[in-house]
């Protein structure tokens, strides 16, 4: 199955708790003003990738990080990829996963895309809002954003 994204960081220290590997995936909808990854909302930009590809690239840094952390964009615009990204990192490596969301819990819950809370330990959401931007909080942009641990 593919995937767009718009790119990744291999060593990331502000994405999630300790080193980690993040995957941004291209697509959103959400458009919040003050988005920090605007280029990432255009779901035509990037490269397209596979499930395949993505976890023999992350095979190489395994021993090295603490996680993976998926971005954006919104991943839950690319649902389906999502899915299989995750069950297949969960398969082959069992390490800890943090998805970034402009969507509420909630709203995954109502929107019938919540399998994917089955294979995922931290969930971040909630649309950036410039207005309540700090950058004292911790792996978030605004304060109505949360820090959702799932399993």
């Amino acid at each position: 199955m593919d995937l767009k994204i718009a790119g990744r960081e291999p060593n990331s220290i502000v994405d999630g708790d300790g080193l980690r590997y993040v995957i941004f995936f291209q697509g959103c909808l959400h458009f919040c003003k003050g988005c920090h990854n605007m280029e990432t909302w255009n779901y035509h930009n990037g490269i397209t990738s596979s499930i395949e590809n993505e976890v023999d690239l992350i095979s190489k840094h395994i021993g090295f990080i603490d996680g993976i952390t998926i971005s954006g964009g919104d991943p839950f615009f690319q649902y389906d990829s999502l899915l299989n990204l995750v069950k297949a990192i969960k398969q082959n490596f069992n390490l800890n996963i943090w998805v970034y969301t402009g969507y509420t819990i909630e709203e995954i819950k109502a929107n019938k895309q919540d399998e994917v809370l089955n294979y995922i330990n931290t969930l971040v959401d909630g649309k950036f809002i410039e207005s309540l931007k700090s950058p004292h909080l911790p792996f978030v942009g605004s304060s109505n954003q949360r820090v959702i641990k799932i399993n």
